[in-house]
């Protein structure tokens, strides 16, 4: 369970200049939803090591971009209460897919 924190923790420098440098946020938000996806997906079928490396990376995209853009929807007064429900957001959505896909292949 640690390679997907050890992968965000060493690359969302890198990923964070990437943006910056290309910008399309919303696009590379589309793209790490789907890595994500495809990588709970393949829990299912493959050893957990290349799924979890890449829950990893696209964990890590998802939150540069989302935090990174938090600044230009939300107000100055109201940013702390914004990343705390962004923060909220962001840990059930982890809390919750791996029990979603447990519960699929338990199923199946």
């Amino acid at each position: 369970m640690a390679i997907p924190f050890l992968i965000s923790t060493v690359f969302s420098p890198v990923i964070g200049m990437f943006i910056d440098s290309y910008g399309q946020r919303l696009n590379i938000l589309l793209v790490s939803i789907i890595l994500m996806f495809g990588s709970y997906i393949q829990l299912l079928y493959i050893y957990p090591f290349l799924p979890m490396a890449l829950i990893g990376i696209s964990l890590t995209i998802f939150s540069t971009v989302v935090w990174a853009s938090s600044c230009f929807l939300v107000s100055q007064n109201s940013l702390g209460m914004a990343l705390g429900i962004m923060t909220a957001m962001q840990n059930a959505g982890v809390m919750v897919a791996p029990l979603v896909i447990t519960m699929v292949k338990n199923h199946f």
